[in-house]
């Protein structure tokens, strides 16, 4: 069974098996770059089962996105927000990419975009599959 509780008006999940993954992205923003909204598994897609298995876009099951950016990171001033959209886009929940931080959510039901940064902006993400795929 799953136990769940609020963290910002978020429902997290507590449990959830997963396999980590065989590689990670390392993504480096610059003045005034963004990412547009998207989803990390994505059904419309119709590249999303090219590749190898774990390493096709429908593997993914949960993104996790570490900031190794320096802090302290004034988003007011820099930017550079992952801006997550929850009930069909009615409700956003924007992340600071503070040094150090873990961003987990839903690779199959959460559309997210990066904000435009003012600053240098790093990101490594993995996407981990269901353990039982």
């Amino acid at each position: 069974h799953a136990a769940a509780e609020e963290a910002g008006g978020v429902t997290c999940l507590t449990t959830h098996r997963v396999k980590a993954p065989a590689v990670l992205q390392l993504a480096r923003y610059t003045d005034g770059e963004y990412y547009a909204c998207h989803l990390d598994n994505d059904p419309r897609d119709a590249t999303a089962a090219d590749g190898p298995p774990g390493m096709r876009s429908i593997d993914r099951a949960v993104t996790a996105i570490l900031y190794p950016n320096e802090n302290p990171w004034d988003a007011a001033s820099s930017g550079g927000e992952l801006r997550m959209f929850f009930d069909e886009g009615r409700r956003t929940v924007d992340v600071s990419p503070a040094g150090g931080r873990l961003v987990l959510f839903d690779s199959r039901t959460v559309p997210h975009e990066v904000c435009a940064s003012t600053r240098e902006r790093w990101a490594i993400s993995a996407w981990l599959a269901d353990a039982d795929e």
